[in-house]
Order: structure tokens, then C-alpha cells, then sequence
């Protein structure tokens, strides 16, 4: 097999950069961008926050010295720890100029602790204000904030309880920023897979206003709260719904903040706890079944797609799709998978975690709400420009990937080796349930080539570009051929993008290898490398 004259296989990164393996003096690498921050799977099988992040917002985080805090009654600071050991609700502050539509990664450690709660969060004057993130136990915390009030400017740390007996420390809040690519982990029945995937998504926004606080603009029927459980991102930020004792439906609810009448999809992490079955009932119509043992849906309602996407330590996202009109959204724990009214024994329950409603026919990453109405978005992501026309050999060679897309159907958009526009390209799209590829000079279309296969699994796809000779591999499988067709002009082709070449049709979904090579290779050899 020759050497190919471009390689990336997802690995190495920088700000705005996704780096390839080959050629090694840069040439190779590509632009990236994304104007927010976003999630991803990590190696670990945790949720993560992808983006840089700002210096340190907070003076004196560690509680080194007796200083930098506004303390009220019942604080003090002593033994690099702030302690509160409190009768009555009571804050400590401090001005870290936050502001409005910015997102913050705020974490923090609970020790030594006896009774009582505290809330930590950002706000402005006397009275804090959500996003929050209420802390109960011993341990590390960690949540993302975007607040939602003009100059919020200061970070709060308040007693929610009349006692409170515990200590804080390593506080600290940095504002998160994009452009950051991610290198995201697929997972296979619950376990995470060796090799990353870089994973470029559309726009999407998340319409639950708080989409990790079961306790704020939620309201619970049939069922008790208690936050502060593990969850899918390592730390204590999931919470478990627990049924009560009466003859009903046992849920949380989100009213009034959903769009309506289009295309959505709900998503939502769940784990069994004592009940192993999760229902999502949007306005009592529109209703899904999740077994949490053993990952199927039970039954879903007419109109309704639904899934479960596995992950690690016993954790499931559930999703569900309908194009609906509807004002509520409701999770419920249930006893059996198919009742909708039972009676609650008062002990049992589920966990539920990070909850997302997207105008979109299917899940992306998740997005985290903290209590913006209109919905928080991650911006669209691009990638290209790789490569310089003496990287590449116009005349004959053969473009390489390992790809997949996330919906069977409509365009995913392209992957395209190209002169900087749409004249001059060799062109793979993965559209509708088909392979599509074109291959176009400044004279016109010299070769379409197709084949219908399964667009949302991994395929090995070649594309074999040669004067007379045009070839599409897929999987070990010679799926199309032209015969006939002027190549390229030497030096035409100068840049390997995930677009059509002018920065349209931006390609969405996992990517796990792209290849060019100068020559074009044998049936043999394209064989050999598409085989899965």
C-alpha cells in the first residue's frame, strides 16, 4: 500500500486546529471553529465541557488567607477552608465580574460535613439569582452557568438551610470559550472504545430551561427530590426521583417552555435505581417506555421514534422524536414499563440527569440550560482547508474516510478535495440513506457515483479518481464505477475540507480517518483498505 500524501486520524489538537499525522510540516492540518462551547464523550465515558478556559475568576479560591470575601454571620475562614456553622441563612461573596450570556464552569469541594446545605451560585446585589448548584454531602461539584440577569458580577455562597455545618474549598470560576475541536468516544454496550472520533454538529439549542435542576422552573407530582447523586459527568449533579405512596403517575414536569408544532427530540440520562423503568410523556399524548436493566424501549405512542444509547456505570440517554404540539413535558419513574397510573410504596425510584429538547430529527451532544428562557445554543462547527496543491496530485489518486452521520435521513452534508470552491472537486456526501459522490472539472461533471447503504453506521468509503477510471469502494465492496472522463489539470486541487470547497455543506457527524493518496491504487489495495 503506498504512503498517503495526507492522513488525519483524530488524535492531536490545538486552538482553532485539528492536526493531521501526515504531511508532518503542517500543511496538512485543519481550520476549525466553533463560536460556544460544547460536550463531549471522554475517554474516561464522562460527559465533558469542551472549550478553553479563562484565568481564574476568584481571588483567594483555596481560603489561604482571611481576606478577598465578603463573610456574613455564621462564616468564617480558618484552615484554608470558609466554614459555616450557622443557625440562619447566611452568605459569603465576592465580585468576580461575571456577565450576562457568558457560560462559567464553577467547582467546588464539600468537606467535613455535618447538616444543612449550601447554594452556590452567580448573582447580583442582595439577591442571588439561578443558575445554582446546591451542595448536600461530601464531595467535588461541578456546573455551568450562563446567567441570565444583566451584570450578574458576583459569586455567592449561600446557607438554604436554618443549619448548616460544613466547609467549603477550591472554589474557582473560569469563563468557557470555543474553537476548542472535539475528539469524541463512542461507547459499545456500555464500555468506551479505544479510538476517538473528531465530531462535528449543526447549530442546535436546548429549550429546557433548566435542564439539570429538577428543583427550579420544574415541578414534581407524586414523587420526591434528592440531588447530589453520581452521574454521567463524575461528579455529584444527578438527581433521583423517588415515587411516593399514592395512586398516580410519579413525575417531574416542565411546563410552558417548549416550542411547538416542528420536529423535536427529547433526551434525557437515566439509570435504574430501585423501579428500572423510565416513561417521557409529552402533554399526556405523546408517551415512551425505557427499561433501564436491560436498555430497550418497551413501547412508544403513535407518532413516536424512541431509542436508548448505552453508557457507562448502568447509565442510558433516552430519546425521543415526534413532530408534536404540546406545553409539558413530564419524566416519570414507573413500576412495570407499561402502566400510567400505579401505586407508589414511598421508596423507589430512578436517576435522572441532563435533560435536552432540540428542534432537530435527532440527538446531538448535550447542552447544558441553567435558566435561559429562549434556550442556550452550541454554535455550528467547520472544518477545512487542509493541505496545498503540491500535497496532492490532481491527475490521479484516491480520497479515504472513515465516516458516520447521525440521521438516515437528509443531507449530512460533504467531505470534498477541492481548488477552494465547488468547480473542482471530488466530492462524498452522505444523503438520504446513499453514498453520494460527483466528481467535477471546470468542464463540467465527469462522474456520479452512488450506492444506498446505512448512512448512521461506520463505513469505509473510496472514492478513485483517474482519466477513464472512477471507482467507489465501501466496505470491502466496489459499490460503483465510470469509465469514461477527463482527470484534473496537474496542480488543480490544493484543499481537503469538510464542506463542498466553498464553505457550503458543511459535513455533521464521527469521523475516525481520512486519507488522500497520489495514485490511484489497485482493486486490490481498495479492497484491502475499506474492508471493515
Amino acid at each position: 500500500m503506498a504512503t498517503p500524501s495526507l492522513a488525519m486520524i483524530p488524535s492531536a489538537y490545538a486552538d482553532a486546529k485539528v492536526f493531521s499525522v501526515l504531511p508532518n510540516n503542517g500543511d496538512g492540518d485543519f481550520t476549525f471553529n466553533r463560536d460556544s462551547s460544547a460536550t463531549r464523550i471522554g475517554q474516561n465515558g464522562l460527559i465533558q465541557t469542551v472549550g478553553y478556559f479563562s484565568s481564574e475568576k476568584v481571588v483567594n479560591g483555596t481560603f489561604d488567607t482571611n481576606s478577598d470575601w465578603s463573610v456574613g454571620s455564621g462564616w468564617t475562614i480558618s484552615g484554608g477552608k470558609a466554614n459555616v456553622n450557622s443557625t440562619s441563612l447566611a452568605d459569603m461573596s465576592q465580585d468576580i465580574g461575571s456577565s450576562t450570556g457568558k457560560t462559567y464552569k464553577i467547582t467546588f469541594e464539600v468537606s467535613n460535613y455535618v447538616s444543612g446545605s449550601v447554594k452556590v451560585l452567580l448573582g447580583y446585589g442582595s439577591t442571588p439569582v439561578s443558575p445554582a448548584l446546591t451542595a448536600s454531602a461530601n464531595g467535588i461539584y461541578e456546573v455551568e452557568a450562563t446567567p441570565n440577569v444583566t451584570n450578574p458580577q458576583r459569586l455567592y455562597i449561600s446557607t438554604q438551610t436554618a443549619t448548616s455545618n460544613l466547609s467549603i474549598d477550591n472554589i474557582s470560576v473560569k469563563e468557557v470559550t470555543g474553537d476548542q475541536p472535539r475528539l469524541n468516544y463512542d461507547i459499545s454496550n456500555g464500555v468506551v472504545q479505544s479510538c476517538p472520533s473528531l465530531l462535528l454538529e449543526p447549530a442546535s439549542t436546548n429549550l429546557i430551561v433548566q435542564s439539570n435542576q429538577f428543583d427550579t422552573s420544574w415541578s414534581a407530582s407524586g414523587v420526591t427530590l434528592q440531588d447530589n447523586q453520581s452521574g454521567v459527568s463524575g461528579g455529584l449533579n444527578a438527581w433521583k426521583i423517588t415515587e411516593d405512596t399514592s395512586t398516580a403517575q410519579h413525575f417531574v414536569q416542565l411546563v410552558g417552555s417548549l416550542t411547538a408544532a416542528a420536529e423535536q427530540t427529547v433526551t434525557i440520562y437515566a439509570k435504574a435505581a430501585e423501579r428500572n423503568y423510565l416513561m417521557l410523556n409529552q402533554s399526556g399524548v405523546f408517551k415512551a417506555y425505557y427499561d433501564l436493566v436491560n436498555g430497550t424501549v418497551v413501547s412508544i405512542g403513535t407518532g413516536v421514534t424512541a431509542s436508548m444509547e448505552s453508557m457507562p456505570n448502568g447509565w442510558w440517554r433516552c430519546r425521543y422524536t415526534a413532530t408534536m404540539t404540546y406545553t409539558s413535558l413530564r419524566v416519570c419513574v414507573n413500576n412495570d414499563g407499561s402502566s400510567n397510573s400505579y401505586t407508589g410504596d414511598g421508596v423507589s425510584g430512578i436517576y435522572i440527569q441532563y435533560c435536552q429538547n432540540e428542534t432537530l430529527s435527532y440527538a446531538t451532544s448535550y447542552i447544558p440550560n441553567s435558566g435561559q428562557s429562549a434556550g442556550v445554543t452550541r454554535a455550528a462547527e467547520t472544518c477545512f482547508g487542509a493541505g496545498t496543491s503540491s500535497t496532492f496530485n490532481s491527475t490521479e489518486g484516491v480520497l479515504y474516510v472513515e465516516i458516520k452521520t447521525f440521521s438516515e435521513s437528509g443531507s449530512a452534508g460533504v467531505i470534498s478535495l477541492n481548488d477552494g470552491s465547488n468547480t473542482n472537486r471530488v466530492k462524498i456526501e452522505l444523503d438520504g440513506g446513499q453514498i453520494k459522490v460527483r466528481i467535477d472539472t471546470t468542464a463540467g461533471q465527469v462522474a456520479s457515483l452512488n450506492y444506498t447503504i446505512a448512512i448512521t453506521n461506520y463505513l469505509k468509503i473510496a472514492v478513485k479518481w483517474k482519466a477513464d477510471d472512477y471507482a467507489l469502494w465501501i466496505n470491502g465492496i466496489e459499490g460503483a464505477t465510470d469509465t469514461s472522463g477527463a482527470s484534473f489539470v496537474a496542480g488543480t486541487l490544493s484543499e481537503l475540507s469538510f464542506d463542498r470547497g466553498d464553505g457550503v455543506e458543511d459535513f455533521y457527524g464521527n469521523t475516525k480517518d481520512v486519507r488522500v493518496y497520489n495514485e490511484a491504487l489497485t482493486d486490490l489495495q481498495l479492497q484491502k483498505l475499506t474492508t471493515l
